[in-house]
């Protein structure tokens, strides 16, 4: 595993956390859950920005994009109550799809 696969992780758990925590502060109701979502969001774009030193852009950035649904929708089901229909499971399905075929064409620069 290259050091630019380890940054892109914590990115995706960073931005999840930082969104679940926004999404927690009610719009800009609950300043503590705000600016801990807006710390961990922001942090999730300096190690973005160091995984793009191994692996290409578009795929480091469609990886991240496309986790970070399949991660958030996880977090919204188990600790929001959130319920999805048939068709957005087939669409985060094809999403998961999109992010393991881009990675197999090949990440690294």
């Amino acid at each position: 595993m290259k050091i630019g696969h380890l940054y892109l992780a914590l990115t995706v758990i960073f931005d999840s956390i930082g969104v679940s925590l926004l999404n927690k502060a009610n719009g800009v109701n609950d300043l503590k859950y705000l600016l801990a979502g807006l710390f961990f969001v922001n942090l999730s774009l300096i190690f973005i920005s160091m995984s793009f030193k191994t692996i290409n852009i578009t795929i480091a950035n469609a990886s991240f994009a496309g986790l970070t649904v399949l991660l958030v929708t996880m977090i919204g089901y188990f600790c929001f109550n959130e319920r999805y229909t048939l068709f957005q499971y087939f669409c985060i399905a094809t999403i998961i799809f999109g992010v393991v075929a881009l990675n197999l064409t090949g990440v690294g620069k």
